[in-house]
Parts: C-alpha cells; structure tokens; sequence
C-alpha cells in the first residue's frame, strides 16, 4: 500500500500502520505539498519509526516539475539536517522496491538497467539549489 502526501500523519497513525502489519509505504511529495498545503510532513517522525519512504512528484496540477531532484531539494531545504545518502534511497532504490521494478532499477547492479545521474555542484554531500543534474547513461 502506497500512502501520498501524508501533510497531517501523526505518531498515533504510524503507530497505528505499524500494528496493522500491513506492508505500508509512504510517499512524500513535498513540492506539491508546499504547494496545495503551505506545509510538510513530519519527516523526522517517519525516520525515527523506520518507516520506508519514497519521493514522488505529484502532477503538473499540483507542481512545475516532475523532477525527483528538485523534491530531494525542497526537502533538504526545510530539513537541512536530512542525510543525503538517506534521501538518495528514498528517491532510488525504495522507489524501485514500492514500485516492485527493483530487479531492473534503482541500485547499479549487474543486470540492471538503471538511469545513471551526475549531480553536478554537491559540496560536503550536501543537496543545495545549485546542484544540477547531467545524465551519463
């Protein structure tokens, strides 16, 4: 089950996921968030639970992008004590996994055809508004 937005999740609500055990994945959209809501989820509350996260884009409607990167950005600009390997597997592998694509994408393994990105601009792995992305392969 994919759970989009997630603006007003609270810690009684993942808890709530939790004893459900049911096989939950939350996908945060902070672009469109800040966009319909002016506001974001409580990310450090998904982490501290363990939760699996995903990135998403959300439409057009909601955004002026379709671009994981500049997600990954607008999160790291609210949240700037989010590690960026962490949020690199949110927007990677994890999505591959949500997706159940992960035997053809989202880690460089052998076999598999992932998409491969140069961010361009990264100082001290931090994700700023300079970084761009070129595409190798």
């Amino acid at each position: 089950m994919l759970l989009v937005h997630n603006t007003y999740t609270s810690l009684k609500d993942l808890d709530f996921v939790e004893r459900m055990d049911r096989d939950v994945v939350w996908c945060l959209c902070p672009k469109a968030n800040l966009y319909i809501e002016g506001a974001l989820p409580k990310i450090h509350n998904f982490i501290n639970a363990g939760q699996p996260l995903v990135i998403g884009t959300d439409s057009l409607a909601s955004n002026d992008t379709l671009s994981v990167l500049e997600e990954l950005k607008a999160l790291h600009e609210h949240f700037e004590d989010l590690d960026f390997l962490q949020t690199i597997q949110w927007a990677t592998i994890n999505g591959a996994v949500a997706l159940n694509i992960q035997d053809k994408y989202g880690s460089l393994e052998v076999g598999k055809k992932p998409g491969v990105v140069l961010l361009q601009g990264m100082e001290h792995m931090r994700l700023t508004d300079k970084v761009k992305i070129k595409r190798l392969a």
